[in-house]
């Protein structure tokens, strides 16, 4: 008897002979018509050898079964309106249901990656790999936001960390451990070789020297005061702006006692100094409030390259009681990190 594999009508599996599911899909299976041949064969007598009559060759068919009527619904193909699929591999042509194909077992999903109903007959490489791209979209459309998102989220976290890295490696690793320890300690020192003067020249009052802002004294500095309106940032006009200059020099902080002396009794009666102005080499001016406070008072102010000049000018002054024309400063300090 001739043996033949059982081919899956569902998926295109083949099966060994007497399986009535496939292993495949678990499909019910129906078996085709097959042929068996009678070989010939020979009688042989006692008395003589005499050559026997041929047999007669007859074909037998093998008694087609059939599937129980609860599975015969199942074994039907289901019609989704897709034209047959021809096997790109051995042309056969098989139902549009068929993942695989039924005479060469050719895999109809896996070769596409999509719908194996779609007739890919005819289409490019082109078309395909368009058909992907939209059927990928679609599926992350379908993501809630935070998963369509994340790639993007993640990609910005990524550039932000290696610019920040890459600015990190760009600067003196060394200075900048050592700047952390100066801020976190507080360790500044004093710059050294300051020069005082005050534009206009006749803008001090007779007698008053502006080098003694930087003498470590309490002697006074007074400058006439009769501004004609406020200033956002730097001198009121009509008034003089202080400069100071240095060698080059990194400036990271600047501490000024306003106004007069605490132990001067004159304090109160003058006006004190409230916002003033700040620029570095004639760049841009940044204004900083004072409080109507003796105390020495810390401004922060990093001109984050070396400099040669700072130029002060008040804009404004919290007033007196007498309403004094003049107004005054005790000390001012430029400060640096100490150089190691």
């Amino acid at each position: 008897m001739i043996i033949i594999d059982l081919i899956c009508e569902a998926c295109g599996e083949a099966n060994p002979p007497g399986t009535e599911f496939c292993r495949n899909c678990n499909e019910f299976l129906a078996w085709d018509s097959t042929t068996a041949k009678r070989q010939p064969s020979t009688v042989t007598s006692t008395a003589s050898t005499v050559p026997a009559t041929p047999a007669v060759e007859q074909t037998v068919p093998i008694t087609e079964q059939t599937a129980p009527d609860h599975q015969a619904a199942v074994a039907s193909p289901v019609d989704h309106g897709y034209s047959d699929v021809s096997c790109p591999y051995c042309s056969a042509v098989n139902p549009p249901t068929r993942r695989f194909c039924a005479h060469c077992g050719y895999n109809f999903y896996a070769e596409h990656g999509t719908d194996p109903g779609v007739d890919w007959s005819g289409w490019t490489p082109q078309a395909i790999a368009a058909h992907d791209r939209e059927a990928r979209r679609a599926y992350r459309r379908s993501l809630p936001p935070l998963y369509r998102w994340r790639r993007v989220i993640i990609g910005a976290v990524l550039f932000a960390l290696f610019v920040g890295f890459g600015a990190l490696l760009s600067r003196d690793p060394v200075a900048l451990a050592n700047q952390t320890w100066h801020r976190v300690n507080n360790d500044y020192v004093t710059v050294a070789g300051v020069q005082v003067q005050v534009d206009p020249a006749d803008a001090s009052v007779s007698g008053s020297d502006p080098r003694s802002l930087v003498d470590g004294t309490e002697q006074e500095w007074t400058m006439a005061w009769a501004p004609t309106g406020p200033s956002t940032c730097g001198a009121a006009p009509g008034t003089g702006t202080v400069i100071f200059t240095f060698p080059p020099t990194q400036i990271r902080r600047v501490v000024i006692a306003p106004g007069l002396a605490a132990t001067n009794a004159q304090r109160p009666t003058q006006p004190r100094p409230a916002a003033i102005g700040l620029s570095f080499d004639n760049g841009p001016c940044r204004a900083e409030t004072l409080a109507d406070d003796a105390a020495q008072q810390v401004i922060i102010i990093d001109s984050a390259v070396p400099v040669t000049r700072m130029t002060l000018g008040i804009g404004s002054a919290h007033l007196g009681g007498a309403a004094s024309p003049q107004i005054s400063m005790t000390e001012v300090w430029l400060q640096t990190y100490p150089s190691r």
